[in-house]
């Protein structure tokens, strides 16, 4: 996987050991000081964040693709984290204890963290906040498998993960969701991979039939199982959940280079650590493929204006 910081880590970092390092003169007034010290609306992975900082407090806000989906598991998890206090969903634009602009009403939830000096946050919980909103499930799944006496049975059952991105569609925009299907000894994850660029979405198609052919060449269990389908048809542990609308998953299809998936065994999730690894491999595995698509196809084009360059150099007589 590509090693990647999100942006938003920085920002959210600096912002929390600011109010932290402000000295006790301040924080003693901080209830006559309300004035906006940051704030900044930016894009990271696809999710749309706006961060807002006064003297003593953190306003982190987020525009979640796909929200309706996740927001159970979302909610939990960041009430779990920051504090049944501290998390507004349905933000309340009117409440005198949080007066913002209308901009707030374009994003799903709030972090609101008052008083962060006198607070014990963990400042991972911040920089990690992406993966507990789209992560959180996942990560409970595979942490299930791993018990002894796991809860978990022989029969599947399957979840969605919304892909971070829009893709246009007839002038539409579209979600494409990773289906997270479990049963008692593993984890399969099936991811679309749609690009509207046919340049782009003929390099996916070849990166991800190479990608496919590298993990069956390594040794042993220490990667998941990896497959890729090249048919517009999904495989046949997301088939259930991608056939609610037909009409709209033919649509779909014209964009799509194909389904991939990872089977995740006890083996590939058995620590905390392998287990964080899975999570951001999967909520990452698109923007990858992205990353590498958009190399391969800058790199070729590079090669043939040199081509071009040269053919007319030698038709000039050079």
């Amino acid at each position: 996987m590509i090693h990647t910081t999100p942006l938003v880590n920085n920002k959210l970092l600096d912002i929390y050991h600011s109010l932290l390092s402000k000295d006790e003169e301040s924080l003693s007034h901080r209830q006559e000081s309300n004035v906006i010290r940051f704030d900044e609306t930016f894009f990271d992975f696809g999710i749309k964040y706006r961060v807002v900082s006064t003297d003593c407090r953190l306003s982190i806000h987020l525009k979640i693709i796909g929200w309706d989906v996740v927001k159970d598991d979302a909610l939990h998890c960041l009430v779990k984290h920051f504090g049944t206090n501290g998390v507004i969903s349905d933000i309340d634009l009117y409440d005198q204890d949080y007066p913002l602009d209308n901009r707030s009403s374009e994003f799903n939830v709030a972090l609101v963290l008052k008083d962060v000096s006198t607070q014990n946050i963990n400042a991972s919980h911040l920089t990690n906040i992406r993966s507990h909103v789209l992560g959180f499930r996942l990560s409970e799944v595979f942490q299930s498998i791993t018990e002894e006496h796991s809860a978990l049975t022989q029969e599947s059952r399957s979840f969605l993960i919304p892909i971070q991105r829009n893709i246009k569609i007839s002038g539409k925009d579209h979600i494409f969701f990773t289906v997270v299907s479990y049963q008692i000894d593993r984890v399969t994850v099936v991811i679309p991979v749609p690009f509207q660029d046919e340049t782009e979405r003929a390099f996916a198609k070849l990166f991800l039939q190479q990608l496919q052919q590298e993990q069956r060449n390594s040794n042993g269990k220490s990667v998941p199982l990896c497959n890729y389908w090249r048919s517009s048809e999904p495989p046949l542990e997301a088939q259930n959940c991608y056939r609610q609308d037909e009409e709209e998953d033919e649509n779909k299809m014209n964009v799509l280079a194909g389904y991939f998936s990872l089977t995740f065994l006890k083996i590939n999730v058995d620590s905390k650590e392998k287990s964080d690894k899975a999570v951001e491999s999967v909520l990452m595995f698109y923007d990858f493929v992205d990353y590498h698509v958009k190399k391969m196809k800058s790199a070729v084009n590079a090669n043939l204006r040199k081509k071009y360059s040269e053919l007319l150099w030698q038709m000039k007589g050079g």
